[in-house]
Order: structure tokens, then C-alpha cells, then sequence
């Protein structure tokens, strides 16, 4: 068992601001558990782009940084009702550019640059398609460097995708962003077992088709 600080902070619980409330924190529990693994998030959702914020205690080696990644987020997020009408847009498929191109709803109230995204979207080949693995993978590569510069361990805690975005989108998705992560020597974990982001069927009693295979089948050599 491990222990995680706080799960995705965000707004005034900045990175900053919590620098010095979790090196209080980690000599709290210090004092009962003085091995136990501590997991510590970034501000801003968990997100690599804090990294360069965070300030570890440096008497402390048992942490472990943990980061999120949703990205790409029009992808991932599609169809979520949390999000307002920019993640209303649906059809988005991965990686782009589509067959034909996407048209949002007339009815919808989509910020101009979620348009501009879809633009990109639509027209873009895919190695600079906004919808494919370039999304991550620099957020990947920007962790990896900083793990390897400060030799701290980085675990990605949470990446998906929403279940409104067709099976195979989605399968090619947790695919790639798996193999990245595992070609960076980054630990990972999937948010979510069999809600909305859902590894497993209840239906079924079964993994979504091509999800147990996207996880764990490892790539031709």
C-alpha cells in the first residue's frame, strides 16, 4: 500500500502553494510510516506542464511524482456532459484526420479555438494532427526529462478516454499512449475500470473488445 497527498488539485491549490503543505505533510507521516511510498501530485490537475514548480523535500527518496495525461482532451472528453459545449462536439476519431471532415452542431456554443481545433483536425496529416499520439507524447518526453535530470520516479496515474468515442478510436488510443509510456520506462494506470472511461463490460463480464490487447500485448519485435 501506498499513500497519495491529494488527488488532482487544482485551481488556488497551485503547485506553489503546496510545496511547503506537503513537505509538512510527508514529516507528518514520517512520524507512523517511515517507509511507506508517498505519491505527490502537481498542481493544475496533476498536470507535467507544473513540474518545473514542484520542489520534493530533498531528504525524502520515497516519492513518487504522479502526473495525469487526458490528452488529446476534444478526443478524450467527447460527449462528456461535465464539460460544457466544447466537449460536445462527437465524432472525433483517432488518430485524424478524419474520412470526411467533422461539422459541429450549428446549435452548439464551441469557443473559436476548439473550432480551430477541429480545423486542424479535419485537414492536418497525421503526424501533426491534433487527434494522434503527438498530443501525449510530448507530455510524455517532457516527463521522462525531468525524472531523469532531478532522478525522481514519474508514474502516470491516470489516462483514457471517454466511452462516446467509437471502440476503435479508442483501442488505438489506449495503444499508443500505453506503448509510449512503456518505451519511456514510465509506470501507468488507466482511469477507469467500468464507467464512463471503461476498461471492462459489466455486460459482458468481459474487456471492452481490443482493450486487453491495446493494455498488455506487447509490440512485435
Amino acid at each position: 500500500m501506498a499513500f497519495e497527498l491529494l488527488n488532482e488539485p487544482k485551481d488556488a491549490a497551485t503547485t506553489d502553494v503546496l510545496n511547503p503543505i506537503f513537505a509538512e505533510a510527508i514529516q507528518l507521516i514520517r512520524k507512523s510510516n517511515p517507509q511507506r511510498t508517498i505519491f505527490v501530485a502537481t498542481g493544475r490537475w496533476n498536470s507535467v506542464q507544473e513540474l518545473p514548480n514542484l520542489k520534493l523535500p530533498a531528504d525524502d527518496q520515497n516519492l513518487i511524482v504522479t502526473l495525469h495525461c487526458y490528452e488529446p482532451f476534444y478526443f478524450t472528453h467527447q460527449g462528456a456532459h461535465w464539460s460544457g459545449d466544447d466537449t460536445k462536439v462527437t465524432g472525433i476519431r483517432f488518430p485524424g484526420p478524419p474520412d470526411k471532415p467533422l461539422v459541429p452542431d450549428a446549435s452548439l456554443n464551441v469557443k473559436p479555438y476548439v473550432l480551430d481545433w477541429i480545423r486542424r483536425y479535419n485537414t492536418l496529416p497525421t503526424d501533426q494532427n491534433p487527434s494522434s499520439s503527438r498530443a501525449f507524447q510530448s507530455q510524455i518526453t517532457d516527463a521522462k526529462e525531468w525524472s531523469d535530470y532531478y532522478g525522481r520516479p514519474v508514474h502516470f496515474g491516470e489516462f483514457g478516454c471517454y466511452d462516446k468515442a467509437d471502440v476503435e478510436s479508442r483501442v488505438r488510443f489506449y495503444r499508443d499512449c500505453r506503448t509510449s509510456l512503456d518505451r519511456a520506462g514510465i509506470a501507468w494506470a488507466i482511469w477507469d475500470w467500468k464507467a464512463g472511461f471503461r476498461y471492462w463490460d459489466p455486460q459482458t463480464k468481459q474487456p471492452v473488445p481490443g482493450m486487453r490487447e491495446a493494455l498488455f500485448t506487447q509490440p512485435a519485435k
